[in-house]
């Protein structure tokens, strides 16, 4: 008897598909649900606050900009200009600012698409996003309009061009507000003087499966690839993440927002669902520090924050943490890597000791997935501690062997699962696509998972080549590609390999010198090694960093790579 598929479902009771754009989600369907005068986000540090009706009409403004105000060139000539078109994709390139949430919703509003770029990108990096993407204009922080220049130069457009396709990200909640002297004309400021728009572009029905975002990922394998993240995902994984949320929720929920929005995890649970659910949004604009994050829950009365494991481990030793009053949260939500039990149970009981009665959920989730797609329900945090959920709502799940069959009850397979959370595709890349799922639309995640009889997942390892690195993405493919372009390289691989202090993965590369004298001596291989490593750092974002350090020999066979 053939084998027959081993299907799990959730636990949870079924949450509605929105089959509508994700502006008209949050602006209409959602929208009346909660005060409009009620502030949506508050720059921490100045106490700046867009409230929820100021944040749509601020981004129906810019909808009416981007498709009425923009000229660029197109595919016919410099000489002939054209607007931007619904289906269109625009770039982001900017760390977190007060104007990330109407420049998002803004495109949204016009019917774009938006691809994010990591503020930590270099020209070389940015470039490979851009042609990829095809993106048309690009929102740019000031601090990074050099960068941008770089990246048009690299790939043969000139200045002119590049000015016309770049207007900067700055203070765009206040559109009164003087444009400055930036490197390039054009101010996004601009875009909010030219009119409103009085409905935004409709996704409705089938529609709705029409690509949104577009972020990147490694997948299972391979280059960074764009991943096609539709209205219909959005729109649908905020009711199946609240039905987790429901059992920490308070009337007047605030939650800290520290995450990068260009990530998946920053976006949607950031920028999208605190706004469905009628929460403020409290931003850290310049990034973690300890002293910061306790602060800021006393001063605001945070009562959600989302983290990653190394966010938590410097929370947990973080001496000042008893100075600050952290009674008035009530979640932290962990993801993007394993987080030890130890150090969650220590952090657990020094806001005990406070009276904060705090519940440390675990999730797992994927850039393909929308986030998550398994959540631990708060009441279980302590009694399934090292698990990363249920599954959520709305989703199907199998346990995949390596011979292709679903694994008995208990063992061990790799996670495919499948709804309306399941990425589009990745972008103009049918055959990444269809390598990464299986007939009946199911999507291969890579990760190798257990299920115990109350239906909670337990990661065991990953079929991945992807490296981990603090929650970052690091495709060993597109480090190898760049090495091999330094004319002192012959051959390359790279590898993860873990760091036994913080469970980190660090990336590795085994090189062979295109000058192999140099391996007769040990002074010359070692200056080699180092040399590389440095060089590296001058072409990657720091994530990708060789960590892990560069190691060089005649072939890579003198190396075994059967690290995991």
């Amino acid at each position: 008897m053939p084998n027959q598929p081993r299907i799990y479902q959730s636990n949870l009771p079924l949450t509605p598909v929105v089959r509508e754009s994700i502006f008209t989600y949050l602006m209409e369907t959602t929208y009346h649900k909660y005060d409009p005068s009620g502030p949506a986000f508050v720059d921490a540090d100045s106490e700046i606050t867009i409230t929820r009706a100021k944040l749509k009409q601020l981004a129906l403004k810019l909808g009416y900009g981007l498709r009425n105000h923009i000229l660029l060139p197109s595919e016919s000539g410099p000489e002939s200009l054209t607007k931007l078109l619904r289906g269109d994709t625009v770039m982001v390139f900017s760390s977190n600012t007060m104007s990330w949430p109407a420049t998002v919703f803004g495109c949204l509003a016009a019917g774009l698409r938006t691809t994010f770029a990591g503020s930590s990108l270099t020209p070389r990096e940015l470039s490979w996003q851009w042609t990829d993407s095809k993106a048309r204009a690009l929102f740019v922080a000031p601090d990074l309009v050099t960068v941008a220049l770089d990246m048009f130069r690299i790939i043969g457009v000139s200045e002119s061009e590049a000015h016309q396709r770049m207007w900067v990200m700055d203070r765009l909640w206040d559109e009164n507000l003087p444009t400055g002297e930036y490197r390039t004309k054009n101010w996004m400021g601009e875009l909010l003087q030219q009119g409103a728009l009085a409905v935004e572009e409709k996704f409705d029905g089938e529609s709705a499966d029409e690509t949104a975002y577009i972020c990147y990922s490694s997948g299972t394998t391979g280059r960074p690839k764009g991943v096609e993240t539709t209205h219909t995902n959005v729109s649908t994984i905020m009711g199946m993440c609240q039905g987790v949320w429901a059992y920490v929720e308070t009337e007047k929920d605030v939650q800290l927002g520290l995450m990068p929005f260009y990530h998946i995890f920053g976006l949607v649970m950031h920028l999208n669902y605190p706004f469905m659910a009628g929460q403020s949004c409290v931003l850290m604009l310049h990034g973690f520090d300890a002293e910061g994050l306790c602060r800021n829950v006393e001063r605001f009365g945070v009562t959600t924050i989302m983290l990653a494991p190394p966010i938590i481990l410097t929370l947990s030793l973080h001496p000042g943490l008893d100075d600050y009053n952290m009674t008035s949260l009530k979640c932290i939500a962990s993801a993007a890597a394993a987080l030890s039990p130890v150090v969650a149970e220590r952090l657990l009981e020094r806001l005990a000791k406070q009276g904060a009665d705090v519940k440390l959920i675990q999730g797992c989730g994927a850039t393909e997935t929308t986030c998550p797609t398994q959540m631990v329900l708060p009441p279980d945090h302590k009694k399934k501690f090292g698990s990363i959920g249920q599954l959520l709502p709305n989703l199907e799940l199998r346990l995949v062997g390596d011979d292709g069959f679903d694994v008995p009850e208990g063992e061990p397979g790799e996670v495919w699962v499948r709804g309306p959370t399941i990425m589009r595709g990745y972008l103009d890349n049918p055959k990444a696509t269809a390598d990464s799922f299986a007939p009946g639309k199911w999507y291969k995640s890579g990760d190798i998972m257990r299920r115990d009889s109350d239906g909670y997942y337990y990661i065991v390892d990953r079929k991945k080549e992807m490296i981990k690195y603090k929650g970052f993405q690091v495709a060993p493919a597109e480090l190898e590609a760049i090495l091999l372009e330094n004319q002192s390289i012959a051959d390359v691989g790279v590898i993860g390999i873990i760091n036994e202090f913080d469970n980190n993965e660090l990336p590795r590369a085994y090189v062979v010198p295109s000058d192999i004298t140099i391996l007769g001596s040990l002074g010359e291989k070692r200056h080699f090694e180092k040399t590389v490593e440095q060089w590296m750092r001058s072409q990657v974002a720091y994530y990708k960093y060789l960590r892990g350090g560069v190691f060089s020999a005649l072939a890579l066979e003198s190396y075994s790579f059967n690290f995991f």
